[in-house]
């Protein structure tokens, strides 16, 4: 059901829609298809409030999630890509670059605990290059890959000790040193699943 402005026997202007799923339109129209401002409710509860083109999510949006997720920021071809921001039911949020309704490129991923990541991302996972804030004080800076420490990098520990080297999946592992604060000791050589090399 359709109620609004027509032109040329099709939806123009403004107007609301309302299908038997339930998805309801409050907008404007041009030439039958959603295009402009309008807000979408969904059958699932989910809504969106923002820019159409062609029937499809573009420009800026807020896109609410049934479950309390909210997403607000820049759409391209009905998926979230560009620049923008999701706050997450449990407390975490992202903010940064969005590509096909995932985070890519360069963003900022606080966690509710305290901890937070800066830096690269690639399909929804911190890739590349970065800096993870532990809940605990400590600091990672270095490489990423498929959403773990993973590379070259170096961790200062809360205690003030100090790894710089190869990582394996979250581990250190491969050449290695690590500096204790206290000046007592250095381990520097080949790690192996975390555990450090062999004092000779």
């Amino acid at each position: 059901m359709y109620e609004g402005e027509w032109e040329g026997g099709e939806k123009h202007g403004r107007g609301r829609y309302l299908c038997a799923s339930g998805v309801s339109y409050d907008g404007e129209w041009s030439k039958d298809k959603r295009h402009g401002r309008g807000t979408c409710c969904y059958g699932n509860g989910d809504k969106y409030d923002g820019g159409w083109e062609d029937n499809k999510k573009h420009g800026r949006g807020r896109y609410t999630f049934k479950s309390g997720n909210v997403y607000q920021g820049e759409w391209r071809d009905d998926r979230a890509s560009g620049k923008g921001r999701c706050s997450y039911i449990n407390g975490d949020a992202y903010e940064g670059a969005w590509k096909e309704d995932r985070a890519h490129g360069f963003g900022v991923y606080s966690y509710k605990n305290g901890a937070k990541y800066e830096g690269g991302w690639v399909k929804g996972k911190k890739s590349g290059q970065g800096r993870l804030f532990f809940e605990d004080g400590g600091v990672y800076e270095g490489e990423f890959k498929e959403d773990e420490i993973h590379g070259r990098g170096k961790k200062q520990f809360v205690n003030g000790d100090l790894y710089t080297g190869m990582w394996l999946r979250g581990l250190r592992h491969g050449e290695g040193k690590l500096t204790q604060a206290n000046g007592e000791e250095e381990l520097e050589g080949l790690w192996v699943m975390d555990k450090p090399p062999e004092k000779v």
